[in-house]
């Protein structure tokens, strides 16, 4: 028995990278440094090193500059817009659907007030009466969703407790 592989018809080996052009390393941008981002193979590491520090006390010279000319919280603003966010992780939230959930659950809720814990599974069963698996995990994203409003409505709760009024609402706290 073979381990080795045939190579399918019509196979050829990867094209070689394009050769290297030492040129493009000598030209540098106004802050010294080289266009393009050398590569391991191009550069020693001593002069990985050095270009890494130069990169650093850059960086750090401008953040001193801009900190001067701007001041530290306008400063902070600018680096801060200057990196994009990074893109969310996974799905991202249906929020029709789960509002949709929360209102059924709430209807429930006026209808059976006694069975909240129950409500959740009775739900999904609607929407999954076959499937087992996506029915348990519809009826856990329920009281997820159910979990995340209360303590919503509980921050906000100890949010307007610690708030203090504006001078208008001191004058007139009627409106």
């Amino acid at each position: 028995m073979s381990f080795v592989q045939p190579k399918p018809v019509g196979w050829q080996p990867p094209l070689p990278p394009p050769p290297f052009d030492a040129s493009r390393l000598a030209e540098r941008d106004r802050f010294g440094l080289p266009l393009d981002r050398p590569s391991l193979l191009s550069e020693s590491p001593a002069e990985r090193e050095a270009r890494i520090a130069l990169v650093k006390s850059l960086a750090a010279d401008m953040v001193r500059a801009v900190v001067e000319h701007l001041g530290r919280e306008e400063a902070k603003r600018l680096i801060e817009q200057a990196f994009d966010p990074l893109p969310a992780k996974g799905k991202s939230a249906n929020h029709q659907r789960n509002w949709k959930l929360l209102e059924e659950y709430d209807l429930e809720l006026v209808s059976a007030p006694g069975e909240e814990r129950k409500i959740p599974q009775r739900l999904a069963k609607r929407y999954y009466p076959d499937n087992k698996d996506s029915c348990d995990s519809l009826a856990r994203h329920i009281r997820r969703l159910v979990a995340s409003r209360r303590r919503d409505q509980s921050r906000k709760e100890e949010w307007e407790k610690q708030r203090i009024p504006t001078l208008l609402e001191r004058v007139n706290p009627d409106q």
